[in-house]
Parts: structure tokens; C-alpha cells; sequence
């Protein structure tokens, strides 16, 4: 299924093995993603890198580094972190109701947005829109400004898997709440080429995996893992299919500036 469940996902991820974070199946377009209660709001947040694994058995490390066309070996090929090495990049998250008494949902627009402008370091977006309307979150466009980018002038971002998963918590000497969430996205980057009025389209595939832990009130962190898979036309595809061939790894500490009126 498209919408792979409730279950499971915190299991992978407590496992910590890059095995288990292969490409999902999917065939029908998935659910938008609710969020807890807890996380409704406007967050102040700051984003460090915090490392990265190869994890295939299949390929050498330098065949890996090698390929420029895995996402997040060049800038704003995997959106949400367009510079990934970068730390302490400070940017706002909205998560907000639709109606009053509807689920937490995610402000797309307005992170993905913030989140390219602050690890590029200057405002390079000049609009994030959901060509399928406001409550289908499943494509996003993202135009940059002319000239503000190298490798790129717009990017189309198709979500085509998501799961979660949420652990129970709280209480005197409890373990924390957690909430977990997948996002599987495939993303054209489109830039300025050799030839006249032909644009450059670059297609990549990865997964970001969140782990958001409520660490007191107004006070949120949240561990992302994003695994990068290869391309059919990849050289080295055949090698390693479906399985991640670099997940980089950041954490956010989010602090909570506008409640939920």
C-alpha cells in the first residue's frame, strides 16, 4: 500500500540498520500526514548535520563518492536539506490544523520554503506552491529566483509513500512521547543546460525518516535520517536497487514560539 501503516516503523528505526530502510512499495497516492497533538504550533528550530553512513555491502566507498548524481552530493538535490553538511541552520516549522478539530498537519509551503532559504544561506525560493490544491500535499513545486541558483531553477517533489508511528509516553520517570514519520519523495530538479531554452532535469529518490521527541513543553528535538537511493539509469543501479546507498543523518531542536490559538 501506498500508506504503509501504523505499525512498524519505530522498530526499523530503534533497529538501526540502513537494511531496513530500503525503497517502500507503493501504488496508490498516500494519506497526508497527521502529526500529534504536541506538535501543533510555530517552532523556532535549528538543524545540524550530524554525520553519514554508506551502508551497501555492494559498493566501494570512492564508487559511492563518485557519483555526483546521488541526492545530497550537490546542493538543493534533496530539498528539505539543500546544503546537507551544513549545522546550526536556524528556520521555522509550522504544524497547524486545517479546521478546528481537524488532524495536525504539516505547514508544507511554509518549511520546505524556510528550510531551502536558511541551508543555502540567502533567500534563493521565490514560491513553494501544491499544484493539486491546498490539501493534497503529495506534489510540491518550488521555483528559486532567477540567478540566485546553479543547479537549479525549479524543483518538482512527488511524495509517494508515507508511514508513522508513535510511542506512548509521559509521566513522572516515563520514557518521553515520540512520534515517528516516513516520507518517501522523488524530486526533478530542473536547470539551465548546454542547450538554448533545454533545461537540465536531474530525477533523485530519497527517504526521510523523523523521529520527533517532546522533551518537555514548548521543547521538541527531532532526528532525521534521509536515505538516498540510485536512479535505473545509475551505472551502479544494478548494484544496489533498493537499498539506501548514503543516509545522512541531522537533528533539529525545535522551541515552540506561536501556540495553537
Amino acid at each position: 500500500a501506498a500508506d504503509e501503516g501504523e505499525g512498524g516503523l519505530a522498530a526499523r528505526l530503534r533497529a538501526r540498520d540502513a537494511a531496513l530502510l530500503g525503497k517502500p512499495i507503493f501504488n496508490l497516492p498516500p494519506r497526508a500526514q497527521a502529526f500529534p497533538a504536541w506538535l501543533e504550533g510555530e517552532w523556532a528550530a535549528v538543524t545540524s548535520f550530524a554525520g553519514f553512513e554508506l551502508p551497501s555491502a555492494k559498493l566501494a566507498k570512492n564508487e559511492v563518492l563518485g557519483d555526483l548524481d546521488v541526492p545530497g552530493f550537490q546542493k538543493a538535490s534533496i530539498a528539505p536539506f539543500a546544503d546537507v553538511g551544513s549545522s546550526n541552520i536556524a528556520h521555522r516549522q509550522r504544524f497547524a490544523r486545517a479546521a478546528p478539530g481537524g488532524p495536525v498537519l504539516e505547514d508544507k509551503v511554509f518549511n520546505l520554503g524556510g528550510a531551502i532559504d536558511a541551508h543555502l544561506g540567502y533567500a534563493a525560493v521565490e514560491e513553494v506552491v501544491l499544484p493539486d490544491g491546498p490539501g493534497n500535499p503529495n506534489r510540491v513545486s518550488v521555483v528559486f529566483k532567477r540567478g540566485k541558483t546553479r543547479n537549479a531553477e525549479r524543483i518538482e517533489l512527488f511524495y509517494n509513500a508515507r508511514q508513522s508511528d508513535a510511542s506512548a509516553g509521559g509521566g513522572d520517570g516515563g520514557a518521553p512521547e515520540r512520534f515517528f514519520c516516513s516520507e518517501y519523495a522523488r524530486q526533478l530538479t530542473f536547470s539551465a543546460s548546454a542547450t538554448p531554452g533545454v533545461a537540465r532535469q536531474v530525477a533523485g529518490d530519497f527517504q526521510v525518516f523523523s523521529t520527533y521527541t517532546r522533551r518537555g513543553e514548548g521543547q521538541v528535538r527531532c532526528n532525521t535520517l534521509t536515505a538516498a537511493y540510485l536512479q535505473p539509469q545509475d551505472a551502479l543501479y544494478f548494484k544496489e536497487p533498493t537499498l539506501p546507498v548514503i543516509v545522512y543523518s541531522h537533528v533539529t531542536d525545535m522551541t515552540l514560539e506561536t501556540a495553537a490559538a
